[in-house]
Parts: structure tokens; C-alpha cells; sequence
């Protein structure tokens, strides 16, 4: 291209990536540009309905409520009760991220898969289930709406975890009622 501008005399020329301006002078119908869709959220309705679950986590309890829409839920508000700093901003962030995916028609499951299993290093219990982060907790209440559920069965190595080593970062496994790390023999009882 810049060699045909060059020999046809051009003084000048733009290149524009196709896609990259909401109005463009020119756009090609490549296959890979046809392929690719840009999804942009639909507008919220202004009356939802919704439900709010409440989850034990190691950073306190987590709030999350969803709003259904006609086709499924269609935005999330994640709140963890009376604290705040990064655990509280965190928690936020993925309220609103988990909406945006949401409102733009992403699969409610697909995003619980990928927020089911995200740890911290407070681990804790809610009903006799594992809720390993907060993040966690929130993609079970997803998966819980959607009946999604690839949640661990009791007694499984997901059971066992108890949160990070202080000492090499690996996961820490309860055993005998001490805390034992696998990867560099750390135990705390």
C-alpha cells in the first residue's frame, strides 16, 4: 500500500485499522473483521428484579445480589459488610466487570467458571461448602442462579484447602487438625 502511494505520487497517506472508529470512510470485508463481533452492553432497564445472597468469606460476609432481566441475569452488586480497603474495591470491581460481561450477553456460566476456584489466603466456610476468595463466592451465587454448578463434592481435595503458605506461596491443606504445606513442609497446628 505505501508503495502504490508512493509511485501514484500520493503526498500523504492515513491508515486507519478497520473497526478501531465507530464512523470510517472506508472498510474492507475481510473474513477475519466479518468474523469478529463487537459486542457492546445493552442499556438497563429500569426495573429489575433481583435476589441478594449472603456468603460467609475469610474477609467477612459478601453480599451479592443479582437483577434478572427477560433473558437471565443482566447485572451483579457485590458489597463485603462493614470494611473497606481492597478487599471492598476488589469486590466492587468485580460486581461491575461481572455486570458489563453480562449486559453484553456473555454466558453467566462461562463468567462463574472463571471466577469459581480464585483463592485467598482466608479460605472459609459457608453452610458446609468451601468459598476459597471472594471472587469464589460470587461465581458460586452465579452458578447457583444458573444451576451451573460444578461446585466440589464434600470431602474433596477442595475441602482440604486452607489457604496460602506464609512461607513459599503454595496451598495449605488441613490434616489432622494442623495446617500442612505439600511443597516445602510448613505446618502450623
Amino acid at each position: 500500500m505505501f508503495r502504490l502511494a508512493y509511485q501514484s505520487g500520493c503526498k500523504g497517506v492515513t491508515v486507519y485499522r478497520d473497526g478501531s472508529r465507530a464512523a470510517q470512510v472506508l472498510s474492507t470485508e475481510n473474513t477475519d473483521a466479518a468474523t469478529r463481533e463487537l459486542r457492546m452492553p445493552v442499556a438497563r432497564p429500569e426495573t429489575l428484579t433481583g435476589r441478594t445472597v449472603r456468603k460467609t468469606t475469610g474477609c467477612g460476609n459478601l453480599y451479592v445480589t443479582t437483577n434478572t432481566g427477560a433473558h437471565g441475569p443482566i447485572e451483579l452488586f457485590a458489597h463485603i459488610g462493614k470494611t473497606g480497603g481492597c478487599a471492598a474495591s476488589q469486590t466492587e470491581a468485580i460486581g461491575r466487570l461481572v455486570s458489563l460481561a453480562l449486559r453484553s450477553g456473555v454466558d453467566p456460566r462461562a463468567v462463574a467458571k472463571q471466577l469459581r476456584g480464585v483463592r485467598c489466603p482466608f479460605p472459609s466456610w459457608n453452610h458446609g461448602h468451601r468459598v476459597l476468595s471472594c471472587a469464589d463466592g460470587i461465581g458460586q451465587v452465579l452458578d447457583e442462579i444458573t444451576g451451573g454448578s460444578d461446585a466440589q463434592e464434600p470431602g474433596s481435595r477442595a475441602d482440604r484447602l486452607a489457604g496460602m503458605c506464609v512461607d513459599c506461596g503454595n496451598v495449605l491443606e488441613y490434616e489432622g487438625g494442623c495446617v500442612v504445606c505439600r511443597a516445602c513442609g510448613y505446618t502450623r497446628c
